[in-house]
């Protein structure tokens, strides 16, 4: 071999080496997805989930349904543990906080916007980057828990109600079935109006008037504890035949609890008025919300991803797919209404 030749070849032995030792040697080790890890030291993934609210159930049972479906084993490939916070903000903080610094979790699911706000908040104070993803938020930018629904720009993503459509719907329906009805019930907890609250107040006031209704606003000026209950059904209990012709049942962690729901439904049949409430509860005449379990599920799809190594920013937020109306016709019995056929045939479940 002629000597330029074999100093040609060395010359491109040099320049390989040098290229594998930049490009091979040297680079940073891939870092291994939540999953990966989690594999690697013979556990499951861990999630924590956030809860504002008991009633809120929902939204759990369809995110577990959600990821079994996807290849998460409950008690084998993923743990969860939920807190609640019982309409009390700063508990969730708290026990966000915890989550963290004992590093109990993987990622944190907030139920609904509030427990992922809360997860936020506690992760941002410890200078956390722990993922949060939320479920059933009705304003997640108002609750500065995402920048824009197609980049969060921090931790965050999550499904998004719309809240505006929801509340107009409802009227609608409300409306349709006592098309006399004229004078709007509300009760509203004046000291517990969250983003969520006070968002839903605004909208049914500025939509009631489009289907004829004068909004009778009734406050209770009480924070959510022990006696919050009693406050409410005082309030119910206090309203005379004639004063309001329908109810509408208000967000918040005051005026969302079983024995306020259940307070709302013996008002409804003794004023014999229609009411609507949401979150399938049992009581009300008309019920039209999102399907919380399908929320859950479709939740579940963006936790894979994130488990998969996708970072929160990346993936779009999503607006909750279904909804569902309810109509339960035991009620209107007792009420002396007839609901239209026209109702009851696109009604997604009717109970006679």
């Amino acid at each position: 071999m002629n000597k330029p030749l074999v100093a040609i070849v060395l010359a491109l032995v040099v320049i390989g080496a040098g290229a594998w030792y930049f490009w091979g040697a040297s680079a940073s080790p891939k870092t291994p997805t939540i999953l990966e890890r989690a594999t690697s030291e013979n556990r499951p993934v861990r999630v924590a989930i956030i809860n504002y609210l008991r009633i809120l159930e929902g939204p759990n049972n369809g995110l577990k349904q959600g990821m079994k479906a996807l290849g998460y084993e409950e008690g084998k490939n993923i743990a969860y543990t939920s807190y609640y916070g019982d309409g009390n903000f700063e508990k969730m903080v708290a026990d966000a906080k915890d989550v963290i610094q004992n590093n109990k979790a993987d990622i944190i699911v907030g139920n609904p916007g509030e427990g992922g706000q809360a997860a936020l908040q506690a992760a941002q104070e410890l200078g956390s980057n722990i993922p949060v993803l939320y479920m059933l938020s009705f304003d997640p930018l108002a609750m500065k828990l995402i920048n824009s629904y197609q980049s969060s720009g921090n931790q965050v993503t999550g499904v998004a109600v719309d809240l505006g459509y929801l509340t107009g719907k409802r009227l609608e329906f409300l409306h349709q079935i006592a098309p006399n009805a004229k004078k709007l019930g509300i009760i509203t907890g004046v000291k517990a109006l969250d983003i969520t609250a006070t968002k839903g107040r605004d909208e049914v006031m500025k939509q009631a008037p489009k289907f004829g209704f004068e909004v009778v606003e009734y406050t209770v000026d009480v924070l959510p504890g022990p006696t919050s209950d009693q406050a409410v059904i005082d309030v119910t209990k206090k309203i005379k035949a004639g004063e309001i012709d329908a109810f509408y049942r208000m967000l918040g962690p005051v005026t969302s609890t079983p024995g306020t729901i259940a307070a709302y439904a013996a008002m409804g049949e003794r004023l014999k008025i229609p009411t609507e409430f949401f979150g399938h509860e049992q009581g009300s005449l008309l019920n039209y919300d999102n399907d919380y379990d399908d929320a859950g599920v479709q939740l579940a799809t963006l936790v894979d991803k994130v488990l998969k190594g996708a970072t929160p920013t990346s993936i779009p937020s999503e607006n909750a797919r279904k909804y569902i109306l309810e109509i339960d016709l035991r009620v209107a019995n007792k009420i002396g209404i007839k609901v239209p056929d026209s109702l009851l045939s696109i009604a997604t479940k009717v109970t006679r």
